[in-house]
């Protein structure tokens, strides 16, 4: 793959315009649902993630309730079972993932400068 990306860098009347499209690309490419996928896109940035966040296990749970929120609504109410989330449980992850995604942004902000 990445020798393919190469030659057609090669190849391309303007290779860093090419090289600014495949990273582009990659970069969103990515949903950003879980730790693990928003973590390696800061890499790319050299965003520390102590930086971004101050606390992985709760942004990894933050996630974790985000998929199981998505997946609920396909929810069975023959059943009749769902998770009980309290307002000011999800006010202060929604706070969370807003400070976590301002720090990122101004991260990447001051990296491209």
């Amino acid at each position: 793959q990445s020798s393919k990306i190469l030659a057609n860098a090669l190849m391309s009347d303007n290779p860093r315009e090419y090289f600014l499209e495949c990273l582009v690309k990659e970069l969103t490419d990515r949903s950003l649902q879980s730790n693990d996928e928003l973590l390696n896109v800061a890499s790319y940035f050299d965003i520390p993630s102590n930086v971004l966040a101050d606390d992985l296990i709760y942004l990894r749970n933050i996630f974790g309730i985000r998929n199981q929120i998505a997946h609920e609504m396909d929810f069975d109410y023959t059943i009749n079972t769902r998770r009980v989330r309290s307002r000011g449980e999800l006010y202060d992850a929604t706070n969370y993932i807003f400070k976590i995604s301002s720090i990122f942004l101004r991260e990447v902000d001051d990296r491209l400068k």
